[in-house]
């Protein structure tokens, strides 16, 4: 999968002098990976925390950061896709959030901190969901990367919106979406931020699932996983898309190839793991 400006075409190969902050490899898509996410949507559905778990949760370094981007957030979007498509009450949602944010709060203690970039982000939630965890996350892996964050959250209106954007001036707007569905509305959003600007030479950048839905989505830079699209921020500052983007790169502009696995599980598969431990939707223990 490509991670790339928004409406423009990777090129073929990958600029290997590219400094990224973080080089993807295949043991991540491995077995210990995928076991590892499924035990944590299991644990953090019963609302009952491992020890064990919680102390992987505060590895150090590197791990620590992987453990937030590769674990806790597909876990984290696969249960909100399960309660929105009816597989879960909004009880066990909350009960599975609090924990993945406490899973998030042991982990963040651990993360390599870099120096200052003098940038900062603007980090809010999509219109029309609720929950900012997806947010916290990022805001959590960007402030460790060397940003200045502005954590907004959950629920603002545009009038708030605006004002903060005019109060603060931040370099980035940085949308988080977790579920496709909030396309529509986000689209709607990003029309009139950029009508009013309020605040015309900040970025626009989306992650989370809802960089699925890029064909109706006119921000600068789109990546679904988070360290990815922390590399987009810090690679192209300085790219604007406009109704007049080429279709293809600049030939001054090299373009990032993500090398990031697409380690997501399956909403299908989280609900026959649901029903081989728990039984029936009613038998949950929480």
């Amino acid at each position: 999968m490509a991670f790339r400006p928004a409406g423009m075409q990777a090129e073929s190969g990958r600029d290997k002098d590219v400094p990224v902050f973080h080089r993807w490899s295949g043991c991540l898509m491995s077995h210990t990976s995928d076991f590892l996410l499924e035990r944590v949507v299991h644990q953090v559905l019963k609302g009952h925390l491992n020890p064990e778990l919680v102390r992987e949760a505060a590895s150090s370094g590197p791990e620590a950061a992987s453990f937030i981007a590769d674990i806790l957030w597909p876990a984290m979007e696969c249960v909100q896709q399960l309660h929105q498509d009816g597989s879960t009450t909004s009880r066990i949602l909350n009960t599975a959030l609090r924990s993945l944010r406490s899973l998030l709060e042991s982990a963040a203690l651990r993360l390599d901190r870099h120096a200052s970039n003098g940038r900062s982000a603007f980090i809010f939630t999509a219109p029309g969901e609720s929950v900012d965890l997806g947010a916290h996350m990022f805001a959590t892996l960007a402030e460790a990367h060397g940003w200045r964050v502005f954590f907004a959250g959950a629920g603002l209106t545009l009038e708030e919106l605006t004002f903060s954007i005019g109060q603060l001036g931040p370099d980035i707007l940085v949308m988080h979406g977790s579920l496709p569905d909030s396309a529509t509305r986000a689209a709607e959003m990003i029309r009139q931020l950029q009508c009013i600007r309020i605040w015309p030479s900040a970025q626009i950048v989306l992650t989370g699932a809802i960089a699925s839905s890029t064909g109706q989505l006119d921000a600068d830079l789109i990546g679904k996983h988070p360290i990815e699209t922390l590399e987009l921020m810090a690679l192209w500052p300085e790219y604007r898309r406009s109704p007049t983007s080429p279709p293809t790169p600049d030939p001054g502009l090299q373009m990032l190839e993500g090398s990031a696995g697409d380690l997501m599980i399956s909403a299908d598969l989280v609900r026959e793991m649901m029903r081989r431990h728990f039984g029936k939707r009613g038998d949950h223990p929480n």
